[in-house]
């Protein structure tokens, strides 16, 4: 770390930014105080302005913006399939699930299926375990990456960083539920992306902001690291339909945003705009991690954006600093309070099903939230490569949960109304439970995983078992009764 590396603005500017964050949980206690549904998806009243950028804030989060750069000035080009796929996500989620969403007062997407198609308490239960047990491991990435940050560029103790950023995230999620979560990420969205972009631009004026030069430099290099198909089928088609698929599952806070949006137009404009920043500020940082391999081919992958970092002017270096704490804290915080909803609302108090006051589900799920944190701030001492841990639980909630729901909304009796899903609890449970074991197979069983290679991991395999698995049981199994009205179960 070059001595002129201004540490002391880096973090009076950190400290700031984290105590304008607990202010605006504190701010927005009240509100998320008023009822449980206020506290899961603020009383339905997000727009479109601020749905966009907490659509943006969460899926940049620092875990994504430290391991994409390793990932990239390690397998080059080709990791453009494991990225930007996530806002490709986003944008189809703003286009298929968005435009009903919005419509249902519910808190997850458990509850929508168990209040609307399939009235199984054990359904509804094994799809929110499934959907919160690994975000944790995802918010440790989040946090694991401001450790790196701490250690390599600040020289600073990364486990002490982490547990100050964790403190602070959990302390305004816990206060204000999803209005802190969304307005903290307008506020990480604008500080992030000012910073972001000045760190860019400083990145390519290196290189004259010259692409072409770039591209040779890493070619020269090595030739394999600007074929985008490298791999070739299951190098491409694995990573991205992990990310696409995947991106239903273990951000589902994305659905609930939908749930807690005001009107159809702001549910699906707000994704569809999230979805193609998404894409676009993860397509540059992969842009920036291959500027700073051809200026530095001699350094380790994930050296490549500490050195990037500590050689920019003064000012930028020290505001990349409001922007990591921005990417960690927007991804940890709407991760961290899904996953507490989804255990509350949907494991120990199931909503429509046990008469619990609503002052006892906001308290517990504050209680969840501060456990939740302490075991992602664990989880993110782990040496695991941050992006291979998140598309491997990407497939474990694409391979089980996604394919289930899929069939669930689009397997339907025709002219039936209310609308009533073909499949069976039975199916569900079973599709649910082989896909879960598919998938994981396929990903952490070394036999598993070569059977699972030429199709690009285990994604492929483990949703098309699942959804053949769920209508073959659900064919000799018996029917299911259907709630009166989409609202019955969550009045």
């Amino acid at each position: 770390m070059p001595s002129s590396y201004p540490v002391g603005l880096a973090l009076f500017l950190g400290g700031v930014y984290m105590a304008v964050m607990v202010w605006i949980g504190m701010w927005t206690t009240k509100k998320a105080s008023t009822s449980f549904r206020s506290f899961a998806v603020a009383n339905k009243s997000l727009g479109l302005f601020v749905l966009a950028m907490t659509g943006l804030a969460t899926s940049s989060g620092a875990g994504f913006v430290f391991g994409h750069t390793e990932r990239w000035a390690r397998l080059g080009v080709v990791s453009w399939w494991a990225g930007a796929p996530e806002g490709i996500g986003l944008i189809l989620m703003a286009l298929v699930v968005a435009p009903f969403a919005y419509k249902f007062s519910v808190n997850s997407v458990p509850e929508m299926i168990d209040s609307m198609f399939l009235k199984d308490r054990f359904l509804r239960g094994a799809m929110a375990l499934i959907m919160a047990t690994y975000a944790w491991g995802i918010v440790g990435a989040q946090i694991k990456a401001t450790g790196m940050f701490a250690s390599s560029v600040l020289g600073l103790s990364g486990f002490l960083i982490n547990a100050i950023v964790a403190a602070v995230f959990v302390l305004y999620t816990m206060a204000g539920g999803l209005w802190a979560v969304a307005y903290t990420d307008v506020m990480q969205g604008f500080c992030g992306g000012f910073f972001l972009f000045l760190f860019w631009g400083s990145c390519l004026s290196r290189v004259g902001f010259d692409i072409p030069r770039v591209w040779s430099s890493v070619r020269a290099i090595d030739p394999e690291l600007t074929n985008i198909v490298r791999g070739g089928f299951g190098g491409v088609a694995g990573p991205t339909l992990t990310k696409i698929i995947g991106v239903f599952a273990w951000n589902s806070y994305w659905i609930r945003c939908a749930f807690g949006a005001k009107d159809k137009r702001s549910a699906r404009g707000g994704l569809m705009i999230g979805g193609i920043l998404t894409a676009v500020v993860i397509t540059m940082t992969g842009l920036i991690a291959l500027v700073g391999l051809s200026l530095r081919p001699d350094l380790k992958s994930e050296a490549v954006m500490g050195w990037l970092i500590s050689t920019t002017p003064p000012f930028i270096a020290a505001g990349f600093t409001v922007a990591l704490l921005a990417a960690t804290m927007s991804t940890a915080d709407s991760v961290l309070h899904d996953a507490s909803i989804l255990f509350c609302n949907d494991i120990l108090f199931q909503q429509g099903r046990q008469r619990v006051s609503d002052a006892t589900r906001i308290a517990t799920t504050r209680w969840i939230i501060v456990v939740g944190g302490i075991l992602a701030l664990f989880a993110s001492m782990t040496k695991y490569p941050m992006v291979d841990y998140v598309l491997k639980v990407f497939t474990v909630a694409g391979g089980s949960v996604v394919p289930v729901v899929a069939t669930i909304l689009v397997w339907r009796h025709a002219n039936r109304k209310p609308v009533e899903t073909r499949v069976s609890v039975w199916g569900a449970r079973a599709g649910l439970i082989v896909g879960t074991v598919v998938s994981a197979v396929c990903e952490f069983v070394p036999a598993g995983v070569r059977w699972a290679k030429p199709f690009g991991g285990g994604i492929i395999p483990a949703f098309v078992v699942t959804v053949i698995v769920t209508v073959l049981v659900s064919l000799v199994s018996p029917g299911n009764a259907v709630p009166e009205s989409p609202d019955a179960a969550s009045a």
